[in-house]
């Protein structure tokens, strides 16, 4: 209930947060000198077009009409109702004070004014709520936006009611996440009738929705996901097992996971193993190694090398600028993983000034993957994600770059290329502790580790080295 013009309240006849009004049940009585100015326009037109009525004088009796309209109509426009007008008419004077009525039927939740008090126009003096029907905001996670729809049924239980659930229905999903929590509003209705609801109660709802009879599941423990594929391993008996690329889709309540391809009803499935996969590639070996029947105990993981060849001979030059790019861009993928941004433009110039030399050079592979960088480089970073956007192409290129010609000892004593499943990118870093630049502090060990790469004092047996139990990084959720 807003104001239309300024004044004072002269009477509250509804003093109170939590009354319950009806529809035309007098609010409060307004002393206001533009409505008072406004009923004696009325009365004014009223009488005018008494008199003109009864001349011969169409046009002056037209006007007069128009008159009348038009303040009756300004009546209205404050809130004045039709009787009230009428009663006015037939006062045949201005009062003081006009009352203003309920608009509707509900209990005031808001009060904004005593009585005596100057009011200005614009203001809220009441909010009058329907509650026999109230909004329940539930809130998702971002997961759970597949099973829900709009219309869909929900119930509702209360702590203070045990034993007693409510029915309702979605009515709106958001269109959007909470960026920190990736969490979604659903808008919920209930009926009210016994105003057991009340606004600002928390409440537990359920909404539960089925897939089709003829989807196909399996236990969540039987996929194992690498960050570019999923795998289940199907048993074949006599000890040996198939590895099948699967696609899935939702998860169930009760850990299942929905299988799109790959997997038919029946078929049994390996839920746990005795061995870890620490990336793509030696998931290949593994799964080569079960097919042929070898499950030996004492087999343990390995990182593999993605570049076992010793690297061809490369002038001196070319070597430093490798080795100053490199360099760079490790300093740089440690700003990211700390959220920091005090060195990033520094080192970004680096990183471009090496990649434009070695651009320069006559190995035309090497120049080619060195323009990429130049490019990925070469715009100014403001904020850390386009920082880390400029990272993530980036390193793309340098990843070409090294595994033509490895940086030097001095540099990167060791190098691994870590995929991130969450940006669906790769990075090198020293060490096979992953430290996400994507993510950061927020989620340092999502990660996979792919492989090492070979730098020049890599194993002349080419023999990789044992990874330590868990050293594929754990995804944050």
């Amino acid at each position: 209930v807003n104001l239309k013009t300024g004044g004072w309240i002269e009477k509250l006849h509804v003093n109170y947060l939590g009354a319950p009004v009806n529809k035309g049940e007098p609010l409060f009585d307004l002393y206001s000198p533009e409505l008072y100015a406004a009923q004696e326009e009325y009365l004014q037109a009223w009488k005018n077009r008494d008199k003109i009525g009864t001349s011969f004088l169409p046009d002056a009796a037209r006007q007069a009409r128009d008159l009348l309209a038009a303040a009756r109509t300004r009546l209205e426009y404050f809130d004045i109702t039709s009787r009230q007008i009428e009663q006015l008419q037939q006062r045949g004077r201005p009062l003081k004070t006009m009352t203003l009525y309920s608009p509707a039927d509900g209990v005031v939740i808001d009060k904004n004014v005593v009585q005596g008090m100057k009011v200005a126009s614009g203001m809220r003096i009441f909010r009058i709520a329907d509650l026999s029907k109230v909004w329940v905001m539930a809130t998702l996670y971002e997961y759970q936006l597949p099973y829900v729809s709009v219309g869909e049924k929900a119930t509702m239980s209360l702590p203070y009611l045990p034993g007693q659930t409510f029915q309702g229905r979605v009515l709106y999903i958001y269109p959007y996440l909470n960026r920190q929590t990736r969490q979604a509003k659903v808008r919920l209705e209930f009926a009210n009738p016994q105003g057991l609801l009340k606004p600002g109660m928390f409440a537990s709802v359920t909404l539960q929705n089925e897939l089709a009879r003829d989807r196909t599941l399996a236990p969540r423990s039987a996929v194992i996901d690498t960050g570019t594929r999923e795998v289940a391993f199907v048993s074949l008996g006599g000890g040996r097992f198939e590895p099948r690329n699967v696609k899935t889709g939702i998860e169930t309540q009760d850990g299942k996971i929905q299988i799109l391809e790959g997997l038919k009803p029946g078929e049994m499935v390996v839920t746990s193993a005795e061995f870890l996969l620490d990336s793509e590639a030696n998931m290949r070996e593994a799964l080569a190694k079960m097919v042929a029947g070898n499950m030996a105990a004492d087999q343990k993981p390995a990182v593999k090398m993605l570049m076992s060849s010793p690297a061809a001979a490369v002038p001196a030059a070319t070597q430093q600028q490798i080795d100053a790019l490199t360099g760079a861009y490790l300093k740089l993928r440690e700003q990211l993983a700390h959220d920091t941004m005090d060195e990033v433009a520094a080192l970004m110039g680096h990183l471009h000034e090496a990649a434009a030399q070695l651009a320069a050079g006559p190995d035309a592979a090497l120049a080619a993957a060195a323009k990429k960088l130049e490019a990925a480089s070469a715009g100014g970073v403001k904020n850390l994600a386009g920082a880390r956007a400029a990272f993530q192409a980036a390193s793309v290129a340098v990843i070409e770059v090294v595994k033509r010609v490895p940086p030097g000892a001095t540099v990167a004593p060791a190098l691994y290329q870590i995929y991130c499943p969450m940006k669906k990118a790769d990075w090198l870093q020293t060490t096979e502790q992953v430290d996400n630049p994507f993510l950061g502090t927020a989620m340092p060990t999502c990660g996979n580790v792919v492989g090492r790469l070979a730098t020049q004092t890599a194993n002349p047996s080419n023999k990789s080295p044992d990874t330590k139990p868990g050293a594929m990084g754990a995804m944050g959720k």
